[in-house]
């Protein structure tokens, strides 16, 4: 045991060596303000706050450990980027370890262990989720997630109902944390397979009150996720998105296949899926691929690679667009399957050869994961490197005109925003250019200064959006901008029904807009 105990002290001491940049690293504009600057949770005490994380949907999501973590960080330390930053590392750290301690019971090969494991604490497609303050959700869900399943496999050896219990407390954790440890039932499920054979009433009676636990939380889950888009989800399941799933899933595997096997181009944010040729072609190959591996690994009638196999394709199926998601690809997304896929490969290593593609892979990945931690060290670096990749995203345009905007680069910034409204499409991100630029217009220390010119955006921006709660800060800033102007009566009139619409909100995030309406037309009566 003490000899396995160095190689958890060489995990604990190289995730933060290689992800040392975490400890400088600022907040970003992509997420870190809803969840944090802006969550007017993170301000309650703490039964108010335990109360409306879990009574509520919070920026489209139901994950209210994620938010009582945040509320947390705040009481100990304030709002510090430097506290949570550290914090996530240490997670990312402490689900690594957890990894080690469950292949090691389940393969009793440490070999093994360390080297899947040394993958997952330091592969570059982790970056983003180690460095990025909104992804807590990840790590810390990875902690209950691997708590479920050393304490399940301990269950399994030892057949005491305390293990068994604390296994199904951890999967409730890491389910009110993020959604994806949901799918942990099927793999629970191969497990007991496994050791008792087939019989239905055996493991369906252990596996039953995941099950239960489960459907009732991916119910919450979708229930915000309706909330979010303002439409039943199956709504957007039209027949012509449906025929084309298969080809977008296909492709968007292979995407993660390069992730995983040459992580040298690194961005926040990736190109959307095209229908073309070419991408009918990639879906046609990769079909092949998936069938010949699947066929590979059934063939050898060994579990691991099953279990790894299964894993993979598990973990990664809520990404590959079933149902249409704001991006089309992540590297965050591979955060937990990359696991099943890593262990697949290492499995066939010999011992030897494992100690060498550890040194080897071990070398090169931490290299490339220390380069590629640049990028999350500011809001600037961030977007101007996705900006190299995307270079029309209207997310990424955004961000960027936000940081010189708060900069006083104001001149730099109006022109990301018109470069935005230039373009053809009309998503929700385009909208956000419209409230942008009229703060500049109505900023006197703007060279351009003129109000009339910034009322005029934000008509026409709320006059373009779809969905109401996309309008809540235009019709603010509106109000506000009338009220500046001393026309109390438009004041009042855009105002009032801007916190009609707040106070029916489903999605808490926008709350901490109504203090900030009801003070304007406290002082407009």
């Amino acid at each position: 045991m003490k000899k396995n105990g160095w190689w958890y002290l060489l995990l604990a001491i190289l995730i933060p060596l290689v992800f040392q940049r975490a400890f400088i690293a600022q907040y970003v504009l992509w997420d870190d303000d809803a969840l944090v600057l802006n969550n007017p949770i993170l301000k309650m005490p703490f039964w108010e706050a335990v109360k409306v994380s879990f009574s509520n949907y919070y920026h489209g999501d139901y994950f209210p450990l994620t938010l009582m973590s945040y509320w947390l960080d705040v009481q100990l330390a304030g709002v510090s980027a430097f506290f949570q930053h550290t914090e996530n590392l240490i997670l990312h750290m402490a689900a690594t370890l957890l990894l080690l301690s469950c292949l090691y019971k389940l393969t009793k090969s440490m070999t093994f262990a360390v080297l899947v494991s040394l993958f997952f604490a330091i592969h570059p497609v982790q970056t983003e989720t180690v460095m990025w303050i909104s992804e807590r959700k990840s790590v810390l869900s990875a902690v209950f997630t691997f708590l479920s399943l050393l304490f399940y496999l301990q269950s399994q050896e030892s057949n005491q109902k305390k293990w068994y219990g604390l296994a199904l407390v951890f999967f409730i954790c890491a389910g009110l944390t993020k959604a994806t440890a949901l799918l942990m039932p099927v793999l629970f499920v191969m497990l007991d397979i496994a050791k008792s054979g087939d019989h239905l009433r055996q493991w369906g009676k252990r596996i039953a009150p995941f099950a239960v636990a489960a459907m009732v939380l991916m119910g919450l889950r979708i229930l915000a996720y309706s909330a979010s888009i303002e439409a039943n989800p199956a709504s957007l399941l039209t027949g012509v998105y449906l025929l084309t799933v298969p080809v977008r899933a296909l492709n968007a595997l292979d995407i993660y296949f390069k992730f995983l096997l040459a992580p040298l181009q690194s961005s926040a944010i990736y190109p959307d899926f095209e229908m073309t040729t070419a991408t009918l072609i990639t879906a046609g190959w990769m079909l092949v691929v998936v069938l010949l591996l699947s066929f590979a690994v059934y063939r050898r009638k060994e579990f691991l690679p099953r279990f790894g196999w299964v894993w993979f394709l598990l973990f990664l199926l809520p990404v590959l667009q079933i149902f249409p998601r704001i991006n089309y690809v992540n590297e965050r997304y591979m955060y937990l399957p990359m696991i099943g896929f890593v262990a697949l490969v290492c499995w066939y290593f010999r011992p030897k050869q494992m100690l060498a593609v550890g040194i080897v892979c071990g070398i090169l990945m931490a290299v490339l994961s220390y380069a590629r931690s640049e990028m999350w060290v500011s809001n600037r670096a961030l977007w101007v490197q996705t900006l190299k990749v995307v270079p029309t995203n209207t997310i990424a345009l955004n961000n960027l005109g936000l940081d010189y905007q708060n900069a006083g680069m104001l001149g730099e910034a109006a022109e990301l925003y018109e470069r935005i409204l230039r373009l053809p499409s009309n998503d929700g991100n385009k909208i956000l250019a419209y409230n942008n630029l009229a703060n500049i217009y109505a900023d006197s220390r703007y060279t351009g200064f003129s109000p009339a010119k910034a009322i005029e955006l934000l008509k026409e921006g709320i006059g373009a959006t779809k969905r109401v709660r996309d309008t809540y800060e235009m019709r603010v800033n509106l109000g506000n901008l009338y009220a500046a102007l001393g026309k109390k009566e438009e004041a009042r009139e855009v105002l009032s029904g801007a916190l009609k619409d707040l106070q029916q909100e489903s999605d808490f995030k926008y709350q901490w807009l109504v203090p900030v309406v009801t003070q304007q037309l406290e002082k407009l009566k």
